[in-house]
């Protein structure tokens, strides 16, 4: 429900801030476009003056030199600076008037004279320049330009010419210059990057030049697969009218902003709205741990209530008997005697197992190492059961090794720890039983465990079988007496030494618990190791 009404005026949020981005989205890809066009024509704007400057240098031809002899106008041509004619591939004027009428003459700025070694296509495309106008002047056609023409005639080479008057203002020739395509990539080199700088500095934007096969001359950034869809491109309006230059974003499209950050928001928003559910259940996760908690602590002092009482009304009802002489014979008094032990020793056990938890709980409780013979000990844990005569009808198998080097242990713990095990596996397992008890060596540690026929623990509750408080739940859970301390207890001494306790099982046959005991005092990576079934 309050996930439900965070995320409704959230929807409303989301949806007009798509409305406004897109409309803003819109706004900028036309100011955006504009700002591209305005840099292709300062790219043309820059390119037209460059070669209208050239060529005012290159093509001013003196017009008495059209009508005489070649020797002049050849002086002419080499005295030009060679620096001033990298641009130009070839210099060439044709009169109109003369005995070289409708003649062209090439020269070569490479070797400083008349080209010699034209190909016949390539000379027949630069006279037909030339004659164009020529056949102007022949119809005297008014409305001739004045200055500067270009043609196209020749694919990537421009051709720009000057129509030369005489003294009358008469157009009796002209000259001219072919432009050589490799200089303008270099120059194109230089204005193109230079002015996308200047006019979106930063902006990630990039450019690229074609040339009239469509090959890529030039490009400021390597373009990938993606090319923006915002691309704008324009011929060279002057010079190379079929070379185009493109502006775009860097990066592919610049459309789908709107879509892009609403779903940014979208995510982050439904990530709010997930971390605000996982609050809420894990709130509603806590109330219920915290109230299993709770039933879990009734139970232990419902638990521990009943077995303080057991063994005191044991021990009052026998002590009263044989207070007020009720006692007919020494066997009597001898079963008596032992009862009274018997229930001691257990409310011994239960109040100290009560004590440790304290101490562990609190952080308090600290094991005093030193020298213990583990076999001994073992020994002397399972003598102790097996003088018991309410538990004549079980078995103890022992595996113990001939020689166990000591181990630096509290006896006291680790003999409770023993006898913990040992007093579960009599408690969860059929009266009539044989209960495995050994101790293995190995390279680096020591064990001990108690192997039962308990038929085992079921596989949801091997998890928790060490959890504090934690019984399990079998049938008959309600008969068997207990704190639900011991395993946990074991579990805290078995850290405390630096080792670990492990728990092994086979549903139907019995479980197997194992404390592992480093020589060192202490095993990497000690933890509570809960598997499904007898390695």
């Amino acid at each position: 429900m309050a996930t439900g009404l965070f995320c409704l005026p959230l929807a409303v949020l989301l949806l007009m801030q798509y409305r406004w981005l897109t409309h803003m989205e819109t706004v900028n890809r036309e100011a955006e476009r504009a700002n591209m066009s305005h840099y292709l024509d300062i790219v043309a704007e820059k390119t037209e003056n460059h070669y209208r400057l050239l060529a005012a240098g290159l093509v001013q031809v003196p017009a008495d030199l059209l009508t005489g002899d070649l020797a002049p106008i050849l002086l002419h041509y080499r005295s030009i600076p060679r620096e001033k004619l990298a641009p130009v591939s070839y210099l060439f004027h044709m009169s109109f008037v003369g005995d070289r009428d409708r003649e062209t003459y090439l020269f070569d700025p490479q070797t400083g004279d008349w080209a010699a070694q034209v190909p016949d296509s390539y000379y027949k495309k630069v006279n037909l320049a030339g004659i164009h106008w020529w056949a102007w002047h022949q119809k005297k056609l008014d409305g001739a330009p004045e200055g500067l023409v270009t043609s196209h005639y020749l694919p990537n080479q421009p051709i720009i010419m000057h129509l030369i008057p005489d003294e009358n203002g008469e157009v009796i020739g002209l000259a001219g210059m072919v432009l050589d395509d490799d200089y303008f990539g270099r120059f194109l080199a230089d204005i193109v990057p230079d002015t996308l700088n200047a006019t979106f500095p930063g902006r990630g934007m990039r450019a690229e030049v074609l040339d009239g096969t469509d090959v890529r001359r030039l490009e400021t950034e390597t373009i990938g697969a993606i090319e923006s869809e915002d691309k704008v491109v324009r011929p060279f309006s002057w010079v190379f009218q079929d070379w185009r230059v493109a502006i775009h974003r860097n990066g592919g499209r610049t459309s789908g902003l709107a879509e892009t950050t609403v779903m940014a928001n979208g995510l982050v928003s439904l990530a709010l709205a997930i971390i605000l559910a996982l609050g809420v259940l894990f709130s509603m996760r806590t109330a219920v741990n915290y109230r299993q908690l709770s039933d879990m602590k009734s139970d232990f002092v419902s638990n521990v209530s009943h077995e303080l009482r057991t063994p005191i009304a044991s021990i009052r009802v026998f002590s009263e008997l044989m207070r007020d002489g009720k006692i007919g014979s020494m066997e009597k008094v001898v079963e008596y005697g032992t009862v009274i032990e018997q229930e001691t020793r257990r409310l011994g056990g239960l109040i100290e197992n009560i004590l440790d938890f304290s101490k562990i709980e609190s952080g308090q409780k600290q094991y005093v190492l030193e020298e213990t013979d583990l076999v001994g000990l073992a020994e002397a844990i399972v003598q102790g059961f097996e003088q018991r005569p309410d538990l004549a009808g079980i078995r103890f198998a022992r595996t113990f090794p001939e020689q166990v080097p000591a181990l630096p242990l509290d006896r006291g713990a680790i003999g409770q720890a023993l006898f913990n095990l040992l007093d579960n596996a009599i408690k969860y397992g059929p009266a009539t039983q044989t209960i495995e008890v050994g101790v293995r060596l190995e390279e680096t540690r020591a064990s001990v465990w108690v192997k039962d026929q308990s038929g085992g623990i079921p596989v949801h509750e091997r998890e928790r079988v060490f959890d504090r408080f934690h019984r399990v739940h079998t049938g008959a859970v309600h008969q068997v007496r207990g704190s639900g301390l011991g395993l946990a207890i074991t579990k805290h001494i078995a850290e405390g030494h630096g080792g670990r306790i492990a728990l092994t099982c086979e549903e139907g046959v019995g479980s197997c618990f194992e404390i592992y005991l480093p020589f060192g005092g202490k095993e990497r990576g000690c933890r509570a190791e809960k598997t499904g079934a007898v390695g």
